[in-house]
């Protein structure tokens, strides 16, 4: 009875850090950054791509292609971007939203890996199964670091939403659950370099 009180106790205090026990063998960004990272305020900066790549080839993802959500910059501008990693030209971007934490938090984003947070968490993210859910066509996402890893049970996934404006406003946008929600238009632009991609691409949020 004792030990069976401990093991409760050991996986409460694992559900309250958000970490699952499921969680193993994780990255850390870190370990791919330099010393010092430029601020990326208006999009992303080289050592973003190459932090990218470095990633990508080391794990056998797609190195040439990568997406970058930098949650940093106020949600009625763009802050989603597909760029081809060898060159850094941007192919796709646009306005994504960001979890709205249980409450309006306006461009305040807060991160966090915990079921029922309804907030967005950070870190690298492999792309995966397509599937037509609730919201149409939409994309698995596997958390890779330990402050996103309950991103696939948390049914955090990549999708598209009317709510979303096509081209850049003056006010803050809608929020989600924590999903990147993107505008119809852009994710129907997306969906044709993640489909043909032979290998998975990597998707990147932060907000630095």
């Amino acid at each position: 009875m004792k030990h069976k009180f401990v093991l409760i106790l050991f996986l409460m205090t694992l559900l309250g850090s958000g970490v699952w026990v499921h969680c193993h063998g994780l990255i850390n960004v870190k370990e791919f950054l330099p010393e010092k990272l430029k601020p990326a305020s208006l999009t992303f900066s080289r050592e973003h791509l190459d932090s990218m790549v470095k990633f990508a080839k080391k794990e056998n993802y797609n190195s040439s292609l990568g997406i970058f959500i930098n949650f940093k910059r106020h949600s009625g501008t763009e802050r989603f971007f597909l760029v081809n990693l060898e060159t850094g030209n941007i192919i796709v971007s646009g306005l994504c939203c960001h979890g709205h934490g249980g409450e309006w938090i306006d461009e305040n984003v807060r991160f966090a890996n915990i079921p029922g947070s309804s907030c967005s968490s950070e870190g690298f993210y492999k792309i995966g199964q397509k599937y037509v859910g609730r919201f149409g066509t939409s994309y698995k996402l596997h958390g890779l670091c330990a402050t996103n890893c309950n991103a696939f049970e948390r049914f955090v996934v990549l999708h598209a939403h009317d709510c979303v404006p096509t081209s850049t406003v003056a006010y803050s946008i809608c929020e989600s659950e924590g999903c990147p929600t993107l505008a119809p238009e852009v994710l129907r632009k997306l969906i044709p370099y993640l489909d043909e991609s032979e290998k998975p691409v990597v998707m990147w949020i932060y907000k630095y």
